[in-house]
């Protein structure tokens, strides 16, 4: 029988990321010869892309009229399998989906039809869901709102099997309970056919909820115009709310929940430059960092998405006054930021032609990689190949930034000089012993996973980590400092001496 060593005793694993930014794998511009946008965009778990946004081309078979809600199903190098419109003969608008447990797929928005596919409006424009089968057959539709304009921006599934939506009213009367303050954050509540379980609103006056997600306790938390987060309960009650930014003008557009049970926003800030502004709360809504990118010219961000091993990726636009040297093309470019878990940046990147493209949605891919998609008005040229027409959804897939590498022991010694850990296998504590230019770098400590148990920044060359309240196994313990990143294996045993 043969006599196998323990793998750690042999090699030792290290994944070295150069703060660089990954290449283009592919680019597709989608669309007809007049007006499209793709506003949302999510991953299948056989590698494929549904994306919904909204589409005025005439040549889609199913096509109503004005602008459409549009439905576009993408193979996994961006190739389009098949695309439906859905609405009536007036203005009909995507803007958020997500895959459903029968992997069709569930629909918000909102419409100014009262034909066609939709049925019901309440006047003006309407609250819009709809769900279709995982080939694009409508299934049914919901309009929600009152006489005046309603317009839905976010839906998320909830835990028993219905959905909840987000965005914004200034109706008093339908579905929409009276109230004096004119425009507000409205959440409607639906069960899995639609049918509306509760309706509220939060805030105001001229304020709207761009992006809402389920918490781990089933409540809701949800931020818009005017910088408030809300938190509530699963009755939407609401159990805390905080207000971010100053007097001037600050718009949360996505938020998302974050591994320490926190949560992390993106949106535009504007004192005196629009500028692409990320804050960081924890579960009470108390704010942890903040940042603000760009400032020397308009910069808004509009999506953010958390990363593998603790980072986030920042889906922004650029005029390029902030981004001269990475790749700015003309107009408005993407703008594309990746964050460490302390919101310093690691790396930027700016994708377009020479016209105004925008992103709405960056996601990242389970090999991680990132899709970033939006609206393009860019004629061919720069990194676009494929134009059709005004305007089209542009979809770009990024290469990963990380990798990882096998190194010898005697290499692995040499990098003690950059930081080691003591005792591995560690039992109650680890040391983290750093090189004295490593000072001021973000660690994190993540499971197998990917999950994130702690992060720290490094204010001394030894820093102590607890370890005795994590489970036996292996973690990664990384550390960035913006330019460059090592991660190094750490092995959690409590019988360990």
């Amino acid at each position: 029988m043969k006599r196998i060593l323990p793998f750690f005793v042999c090699v030792i694993f290290f994944r070295l990321t150069n703060a660089q930014a990954p290449d283009i794998e592919w680019q597709r511009s989608v669309g007809g010869n007049f007006y499209d946008r793709i506003q949302d965009i999510i991953g299948l778990e056989d590698g494929s892309y549904f994306a919904v946004g909204i589409t005025s081309d005439t040549t889609i078979s199913s096509h109503h009229g004005a602008d459409d809600c549009w439905a576009v199903k993408l193979d996994s190098i961006g190739n389009t399998l098949w695309q439906k419109c859905y609405g009536g003969t007036s203005f009909d608008y995507a803007l958020s989906t997500k895959q459903t447990a029968d992997k069709g797929f569930i629909i918000a928005g909102s419409t100014k039809s009262n034909n066609g596919d939709i049925t019901s409006n309440h006047g003006s424009d309407d609250f819009w869901i709809i769900k279709i089968d995982s080939i694009g057959n409508l299934l049914w539709q919901k309009c929600y709102g009152g006489s005046s304009s309603d317009g839905a921006f976010s839906v998320e599934l909830t835990k028993d099997g219905g959905y909840i939506i987000c965005g914004g009213t200034i109706s008093n009367d339908g579905d929409v309970t009276p109230n004096v303050i004119l425009g507000q954050y409205w959440v409607v509540k639906v069960d899995s056919v639609g049918n509306k379980e509760w309706a509220k609103s939060f805030g105001g006056p001229s304020s709207f909820a761009n992006s809402i997600k389920v918490c781990s306790d089933n409540g809701y938390i949800f931020g818009g115009v005017d910088g408030y987060v809300f938190k509530t309960d699963s009755a939407g009650q609401i159990l805390w709310q905080k207000h971010f930014g100053s007097t001037f003008y600050h718009n949360i557009m996505e938020i998302q929940l974050t591994s320490d049970s926190g949560y992390i926003f993106v949106g535009v800030a504007s004192d005196t430059t629009w500028q692409s502004w990320v804050v960081k709360i924890d579960k009470d809504g108390n704010k942890q960092w903040e940042r603000l990118l760009g400032g020397l010219g308009n910069e808004s961000g509009y999506s953010i998405f958390p990363t593998t091993g603790g980072g986030y990726i920042v889906a922004s636009n650029s005029d390029g006054n902030q981004t001269p040297n990475i790749g700015y093309h003309s107009g408005s470019d993407y703008w594309i930021v990746k964050l460490d878990s302390l919101g310093n940046t690691q790396w930027e990147k700016c994708l377009g032609g020479y016209g105004d493209d925008v992103p709405f949605r960056i996601i990242q891919n389970k090999d991680g990689s990132y899709i970033v998609a939006g609206g393009s008005e860019s004629p061919n040229g720069g990194d676009i190949t494929n134009s059709h027409g005004y305007s089209d959804g542009w979809i770009v897939k990024l290469f990963s930034d990380t990798g990882s590498v096998a190194i010898s022991v005697i290499e692995a010694r040499q990098l003690q000089t950059i930081f080691s850990l003591s005792p591995n296998p560690a039992s109650t504590s680890v040391t983290i012993s750093i090189g004295e230019n490593l000072i001021g770098s973000a660690l994190t400590l993540t499971d197998i996973t990917g999950r994130i148990m702690t992060s720290t920044k490094l204010e001394t060359q030894n820093s102590k980590i607890e370890t005795a309240q994590f489970a036996n196994g292996i973690y990664f313990v990384t550390i960035s400092n913006g330019k460059q990143s090592v991660t190094s294996k750490l092995v959690i045993n409590s019988l360990a001496y």
